[in-house]
């Protein structure tokens, strides 16, 4: 399988990859108890849980809450988008709790970390099209498109968007931690991100992580492509975790040939080349 462009790294992020929050969605699927939420939409069929096994890959995504705030105050601090102080109240003021006293203290860190996009701290925004979220909302409602990808089979009224605020606003049953959940897709999982995102960083994912306690299989180490570091990757008993040097939030926007080699490696089941 050859890189040929962007698109079919998007192609492959539509048929198999969580990104971002939209993986804490999954939860619903995951507990039997919670499948009325999905069984309960009409005209759409009854979702099985086992029918993720094995096709279940996860991006720059919310784990769990708390170690996640952890993680990412410790990747503001070491990247020195804050300062000491601020590094050690974040840690102290929003222990467990978003009271005002918290919620003053982000607001003051994010005016440290000043006018950078968070979701790509080393990336000037004119870097990239700016247009390219325009531009994926016009192709994925089309109706050629959505026909290939057997979406939109019950004719929804209104039209496809990247991020919906009606949804972001009302959705009342989000679970606090994605760990249980990951326990049971253990077996075909693989998590991985880009290393200059500030939004969902590595370290809140590595934190996160670390509570599972899984068996390392294969230890940390530097993969290649191109003939050039491509990221870094360990494999424990289960779970593949693997980061993309260079990218942010949204991996295939800045490392496209980087994002297709990490899902390429994932659909074979081998593991990212140690060598050149």
């Amino acid at each position: 399988m050859e890189w040929r462009s962007i698109g079919d790294v998007l192609l492959l992020y539509l048929l198999i990859i969580m990104v971002s929050s939209s993986a804490i969605s999954i939860n619903a699927i995951a507990e039997e108890h919670d499948l009325d939420h999905i069984i309960a939409l009409l005209g759409q069929p009854a979702v099985k849980f086992s029918q993720y096994s094995g096709y279940v890959t996860v991006g720059n995504a919310d784990t769990d809450s708390i170690y996640d705030y952890i993680g990412t105050v410790n990747y503001w601090w070491s990247h020195a988008l804050l300062s000491d102080l601020t590094y050690n109240s974040l840690l102290k003021l929003c222990n467990n709790s978003f009271k005002n006293t918290c919620v003053d203290i982000l607001i003051y860190a994010d005016h440290e970390i000043g006018k950078i996009d968070q979701y790509n701290i080393y990336t000037e925004a004119c870097n990239y099209d700016l247009c390219t979220e325009s531009y994926t909302e016009i192709y994925y409602n089309r109706p050629d498109v959505q026909k290939a990808l057997h979406a939109n089979t019950t004719a929804i009224p209104y039209k496809w968007t990247a991020c919906s605020d009606t949804l972001f606003n009302n959705w009342k049953d989000a679970p606090a931690s994605m760990l249980p959940v990951y326990t049971k897709l253990i077996a075909a999982g693989l998590r991985y991100g880009g290393d200059t995102d500030a939004i969902v960083p590595i370290t809140a994912t590595r934190l996160s992580l670390s509570h599972l306690n899984l068996k390392i299989k294969t230890p940390w180490y530097a993969w290649y492509t191109g003939g050039k570091v491509g990221g870094w990757m360990e494999v424990y008993d289960g779970l593949t975790f693997a980061t993309v040097r260079g990218a942010g939030h949204e991996v295939p926007l800045t490392q496209p040939v980087r994002a297709f080699k990490v899902i390429e490696s994932f659909l074979s089941g081998k593991e990212l080349p140690k060598s050149e």
